[in-house]
Order: C-alpha cells, then structure tokens, then sequence
C-alpha cells in the first residue's frame, strides 16, 4: 500500500464516488476520506432516476 498520495477527496458520497471513478480512469493514485458509510445518502435518499454507474 502506498504511504501517501497526491489527491484525497473529502467525502464518499455521489460526488465524492464519481471523482474518483475519473481519477482512476486516468491513473492518478488517490483516497477517499469518509467519516460514515460510503454512499449512505446514495442509499437512502436518492431519486429513482439518478444512476451513479
């Protein structure tokens, strides 16, 4: 495991999550730093329509 990275993103929610999807499809090494369960808002109180992946 690597000991530090350039990028840490702040929360795991939908935006949190869809940053780090582009981050990795461009091969940059990050962390996603979240105090909850990822995705818990995601979970529980999104529209019907909205499609993270």
């Amino acid at each position: 495991m690597t000991e530090s990275v350039g990028v840490a993103i702040i929360g795991a929610g939908q935006a949190g999550l869809a940053t780090s999807w582009f981050l990795k499809q461009a091969g940059v090494e990050h962390v996603i730093l979240e105090a909850g369960r990822v995705a818990e808002t995601w979970r529980t109180r999104r529209w019907d329509s909205f499609c993270l992946v």
